[in-house]
């Protein structure tokens, strides 16, 4: 927990240090779409194996019906917000490529 917070701050100071830098590639909901999905899955099995006090099994099964069932939603959300397609984003990072990198 200690080190999961101590990295949260690092990856605060950073994007404030080269927030100027980053604003084109917007990597607030790069970040948040990756930690939500790591995040949501991780504290479900944790209710699982302590809130319900199922067995190993059990546990398995409805950790991944529930991550079956959650994923198409938070893949959208990263989609839309995180990598939508044809934003300014995209173009601001082929514009960093050196010269003939871009395909």
């Amino acid at each position: 927990y200690i080190l999961c917070s101590a990295a949260l701050l690092f990856v605060i100071a950073f994007e404030r240090a080269f927030k100027a830098y980053l604003h084109g590639i917007q990597p607030y909901w790069k970040f948040w779409g990756v930690k939500i999905v790591v995040s949501v899955t991780y504290f479900q099995w944790l209710l699982f194996k302590y809130g319900f006090r199922l067995g190993d099994e059990e546990i398995y099964l409805w950790h991944s019906l529930t991550c079956a069932l959650e994923m198409p939603v938070l893949c959208i959300l990263h989609a839309t917000y995180a990598y939508p397609y044809g934003k300014e984003w995209v173009d601001n990072l082929l514009d960093e490529l050196p010269e003939g990198q871009a395909a």
